[in-house]
């Protein structure tokens, strides 16, 4: 029962990951707002939405459906998922120790409990942990983005209540944070282009290769062939005593 519990856990992670994946190549969701929004507090209670804008309704993944995993292989493929899994949690000791010491905790106590703080836990950092395996100054910016956001949900919480010269210093706080928030979006881009082009270069150097290795064949043919030729035709000629 316990190891059953453990991969849930684990293929929860991975599909957390999984969609952190997607969502940083398709859809950069707070990039897209309209930046006078930030300094509007929403009023009354917020419903939650999934990653397409719809309401979510009681008991609605936010993964969606499908994510299980196949037959052959699962063992192999839970191995991976596991180490996947610790990698994570080591990456989050050292860079939040606080988020860590409290998953830690809850995984001893409550493994339900502990999955669904594990998915909240890839969504917010996940992105971060991924980028810092070949990307440090991306990851950098976004961890940059992620302690602005903080400051702009507390401000934005206190502007609530807040009322005459009170709100003109919180609003120009606010102000400040979009305003560093939009020159790191910036930066963001311009670092996840380099990295793009990178990989252009990459793929360049790739297909010349191929190429020339396609054009040295031809140029050998003849002599490939009658190697090839030979090779079989003293296969088969081998006396076999066996």
């Amino acid at each position: 029962m316990k190891r059953s519990r453990i991969a849930v856990i684990v293929i929860a992670f991975i599909l957390a990951l999984g969609w952190l994946a997607l969502g940083a190549e398709v859809r950069e969701p707070e990039d897209q707002m309209s930046f006078e929004q930030e300094g509007h507090p929403p009023k009354g209670p917020q419903k939650v939405r999934d990653g397409h804008g719809k309401d979510k309704g009681k008991g609605q993944s936010r993964w969606g459906r499908g994510g299980g995993s196949g037959g052959g292989g699962r063992g192999e493929r839970m191995q991976r998922m596991q180490r996947k899994h610790e990698k994570y949690l080591n990456w989050l000791k050292e860079n939040y120790p606080q988020e860590a010491q409290e998953l830690e905790k809850v995984r001893q106590e409550n493994p339900e409990l502990y999955m669904r703080r594990l998915m909240h836990s890839g969504r917010k950092y996940g992105r971060i942990a991924e980028a810092a395996k070949d990307n440090p100054e991306l990851a950098a910016v976004l961890k940059e983005d992620l302690e602005l956001k903080d400051e702009r949900d507390e401000i934005v919480q206190k502007l609530r209540s807040a009322e005459g010269e009170e709100t003109e210093a919180l609003t120009a706080e606010l102000k400040e944070i979009v305003s560093k928030r939009f020159d790191l979006i910036v930066k963001r881009k311009q670092l996840q282009h380099k990295q793009l082009l990178e990989k252009l270069e990459k793929l360049k150097k790739q297909v010349e290769q191929s190429e020339a290795e396609a054009t040295k064949w031809e140029a050998t043919k003849d002599e490939k062939v009658e190697s090839r030729l030979k090779e079989l035709i003293e296969r088969s000629e081998k006396f076999r005593w066996d």
